[in-house]
């Protein structure tokens, strides 16, 4: 059984360094004295690194900005819905968010969301830019990236507000109604 895998081996043994190296350095896959990368080649390796990471880091931000405002909106249809239930079941609407055990949520950017019941002598609603009132029964949004609001789209603070509008018929963002 030793000598079968001697047998074996043998083509091998006979390989010597010459005749395995030499065809690899006539097909130009082996050079001597090209042991590594020149350091200018490995600074415009870096540099071109560089930029691309600078070029991409803006499509990034803005890519997660964009995520923040689609789950915002998806939490206040949530919320929305769940005003619904409360309407449907108590047949008034809540007062607060505390009422339908959502008085903790908070939209992406960490802020609670706003929650106006329009039915309560004094509430302020939220208006459009024509001064218009957005909703007639309640208002729900977020106070967006910048976390403030003055409940009016003719201010430029209020654009970034994620805003329920006509009754419940559309939510987005503020800058867009």
């Amino acid at each position: 059984m030793k000598n079968q895998v001697n047998d074996l081996f043998k083509p091998c043994n006979r390989l010597t360094h010459d005749s395995t190296v030499v065809p690899l350095r006539k097909a130009g896959l082996i050079v001597r004295g090209n042991a590594g990368f020149t350091l200018v080649e490995l600074i415009v390796v870096f540099a071109i690194l560089g930029v691309l990471a600078l070029l991409s880091i803006p499509v990034y931000i803005h890519f997660v900005d964009n995520a923040k405002c689609s789950r915002t909106i998806a939490e206040i249809r949530t919320l929305d819905k769940d005003i619904t239930a409360y309407i449907l079941d108590k047949g008034v609407l809540p007062d607060n968010l505390d009422m339908i055990n959502r008085a903790n949520l908070l939209d992406p950017w960490g802020n609670h969301y706003v929650y106006t019941n329009l039915s309560i002598v004094g509430s302020v609603p939220y208006q459009d830019f024509l001064d218009q009132d957005m909703n007639k029964d309640y208002d729900l949004y977020s106070k967006g990236k910048n976390g403030i609001t003055t409940g009016d789209l003719d201010d430029d603070i209020s654009l970034d507000d994620i805003v329920r509008s006509g009754d419940g018929g559309s939510v987005g963002l503020g800058m867009l109604f």
